[in-house]
């Protein structure tokens, strides 16, 4: 990942073994701080999770800054996560910024299950899009938006998704507040299940 992306590997064999799309983590950052920074659990592999996070603060970097030994203390996993029971043939994706750290195992275990995944990507420039080709990899359909135009569609990255003439049968969404009310609205206007 770019500079300002951290990426942590976990062994954390019970996290792993109980975590469900769309879950997080509550990381108490090593040196005393008692606040806890939530991170959506990225990926899963085995006995080992993997949190993707952007440093932009002291708490942040010094997540960023653990090193292979180094123990870090969690609670997870947290929240509800994605529900994928339905058996939807026809998936899209919404994911903000950061919010890229929460749809990478709902997407992976749609595309397991068959289903066609439709990843809309937005962020502030082309260096904020973090982790894309891992999606693409994976055999989805990637769209992006960037604020300034430096990679795909100029402006919001629901833009794209309104237009859309071909609704998915189901829309998963993480990132900013505004974004998940724009993904709300479009979901209630074509009547499509929402998450």
């Amino acid at each position: 990942p770019a500079d300002d992306v951290g990426l942590l590997e976990l062994h954390a064999p019970q996290i792993a073994r109980d975590a469900r799309s769309g879950q997080f983590v509550m990381a108490l950052v090593p040196g005393g701080e008692q606040a806890a920074v939530a991170l959506g659990i990225y990926a899963v592999d085995g006995e080992r999770i993997a949190l993707l996070f952007f440093v932009c603060g002291k708490r942040t970097a010094k997540l960023a800054a653990l090193r292979p030994g180094d123990r870090l203390s969690c609670l997870a996993p947290l929240g509800n996560g994605f529900d994928l029971s339905g058996g939807c043939r026809d998936v899209a994706i919404v994911a903000g910024g950061v919010g890229i750290a929460s749809v990478l195992l709902p997407a992976l275990e749609l595309l397991r299950g068959g289903a066609r995944v439709r990843l809309y990507y937005g962020a502030r420039t082309a260096n904020r899009l973090v982790e894309a080709e891992r999606f693409v990899a994976a055999g989805c359909d990637v769209r992006v938006a960037t604020d300034d135009g430096s990679a795909g569609h100029r402006g919001y990255v629901t833009d794209l998704l309104a237009a859309d003439e071909e609704p998915a049968q189901m829309l998963l969404a993480c990132g900013p507040t505004p974004m998940l009310r724009a993904v709300a609205s479009l979901a209630t206007e074509r009547d499509v299940r929402a998450q």
